[in-house]
């Protein structure tokens, strides 16, 4: 099975000059925890998770707590601030397996999927997820003594 069966192909995208703020509001439009950020050619230049967005908003609660006269002057900070650029993708024949893989060795939870430099798609734990969900018991059996615990 390749990432192409899986994938996400509607993807949401962020441009690199929105905000945190958009982001966040994307992501719960959406029901979505990555969203990927483009530049002004459509080309990939990073991706920004959820956490990221948690986590920039606890820093911007702990500088407003700790400089409230500032609080007023603050501006609301682009997604290029928190984003993720080096960035790991796949294509869309690569197997969800070695997806996976790539995902699980690096502690990532999306990959963009890219055709020649466009983005066509992202895969994420989710979709890897429904997948097996989705998958016949017997399959469960024969893989078990396959797993190793890393």
């Amino acid at each position: 099975m390749q990432v192409a069966d899986i994938m996400t192909s509607k993807v949401f995208t962020i441009r690199e000059d929105k905000t945190v703020f958009v982001a966040n509001e994307i992501m719960r439009w959406g029901h979505i925890r990555h969203v990927p950020v483009v530049d002004a050619h459509d080309r990939l230049v990073g991706v920004i998770s959820h956490r990221d967005v948690l986590q920039a908003s606890i820093a911007a609660l702990e500088t407003a707590r700790t400089f409230p006269t500032q609080r007023r002057q603050a501006e609301p900070a682009p997604v290029t601030r928190i984003m993720h650029r080096q960035l790991h993708t796949t294509t869309p024949t690569t197997s969800v397996q070695e997806a996976a893989a790539v995902m699980r060795r690096l502690k990532i939870g999306c990959l963009p999927v890219l055709e020649e430099e466009r983005l066509v798609g992202i895969i994420t734990a989710f979709d890897i997820l429904r997948l097996v969900e989705h998958l016949p018991s017997a399959a469960f059996g024969a893989a078990a003594g396959a797993i190793g615990r890393d």
